[in-house]
């Protein structure tokens, strides 16, 4: 995956580049770049195909979601969750592959805090903050077509688009990835099984997007590896890290009653290869649109150990649209 991104920076380098903050009125030349940004925007600022979000913000405390079964000690968390500051800082590069043909790479870098919500033994509430940087990669594909005339925001249409692929950023540099937990591969089964080894080359169509009907039993593999020389196990004898199933997250619908987003835990049921290995099912109950998912995988020293410097801020996620559609 690393060789792919780095590989993928190096073509951008010698693009063409687009900023996504530039605009053009209606009735100016738009250039090719230009055309696509807007596409990209078009695609971000719609209610029902949005499938371009990525974010994992709780925005506030009151936001977190209440945990269970928790390791006592060296602390209890009760509730934990990442609080992003704002500006995001947000960028999308375009380089054109052909006349007809251009790749973009997203990238979107949430800064904040981890915070930590526990008691002490009189039962007064203790926020542990850690800083969080949380950087998000996708990587999709446009397409050019029609007639020469035409208006090029009309003309450029999104090809495929990547999963999401997110990891932390270290605290000292916070440009540059510090972590210490990999998914190595995912299996998503309903009726069949999909296999995912690297998120950024598997490639979706608004057509073959995961797309369940209410009701659908979702079950979720997930393999993990830590390199952590610290590594806690939670509870003793098992996993290293904490996974979780975050769904129905949106862009604009987050805080209303119908479309509040949840989160399933992962269940640690054993190691193969060295790796780690959690497994939920998940219960489709969302209304119909489009969702997204995120697989997010936290060391337990994040949670479990209140230490800034030997246990700092470490996760990786990968994450998805979906589309939930009729059962008729």
């Amino acid at each position: 995956m690393k060789k792919l991104i780095i590989v993928i920076t190096g073509i951008l380098l010698v693009g063409i580049w687009g900023c996504s903050n530039e605009s053009t009125g209606p009735n100016e030349a738009f250039s090719d770049e230009q055309a696509i940004i807007a596409v990209i925007e078009e695609v971000e600022s719609s209610e029902t195909d949005d499938y371009f979000y990525a974010n994992l913000d709780e925005e506030d405390e009151v936001e977190f979601i209440e945990e269970e079964g928790m390791l006592q000690k060296p602390i209890l968390p009760l509730r934990f969750g990442r609080v992003g500051v704002r500006p995001i800082i947000k960028d999308i590069r375009i380089v054109m592959t052909s006349d007809t043909t251009a790749t973009a790479l997203f990238t979107k870098i949430l800064r904040g805090r981890f915070v930590i919500m526990t008691m002490d033994s009189e039962y007064n509430w203790i926020r542990v903050n850690k800083k969080m940087g949380h950087e998000f990669k996708r990587i999709a594909h446009f397409v050019k077509r029609g007639n020469e005339g035409d208006d090029l925001r009309r003309r450029w249409r999104v090809k495929e688009f990547s999963m999401v692929f997110g990891q932390s950023l270290g605290v000292v540099d916070s440009n540059l990835v510090r972590n210490s937990v990999e998914i190595s591969k995912i299996i998503v089964e309903t009726d069949t099984a999909i296999v995912i080894e690297d998120p950024l080359e598997f490639m979706q169509t608004r057509k073959n997007v995961f797309t369940f009907t209410p009701g659908t039993e979702v079950t979720v593999t997930v393999y993990v590896e830590n390199s952590s020389d610290n590594a806690i196990q939670v509870p003793a004898g098992r996993g290293t890290e904490l996974v979780r199933l975050h769904f129905a997250r949106h862009r604009k619908w987050r805080h209303t009653n119908y479309y509040k987003h949840g989160i399933r835990h992962l269940r640690w049921i054993g190691e193969e290869n060295g790796q780690n290995v959690y497994q939920g099912t998940w219960t489709v109950r969302d209304w119909f649109r489009v969702h997204h998912a995120v697989i997010d995988v936290i060391d337990n020293g994040t949670i479990f150990n209140d230490d800034i410097d030997m246990y700092p801020y470490n996760s990786v996620t990968w994450s998805t649209p979906y589309l939930i559609r009729p059962l008729n």
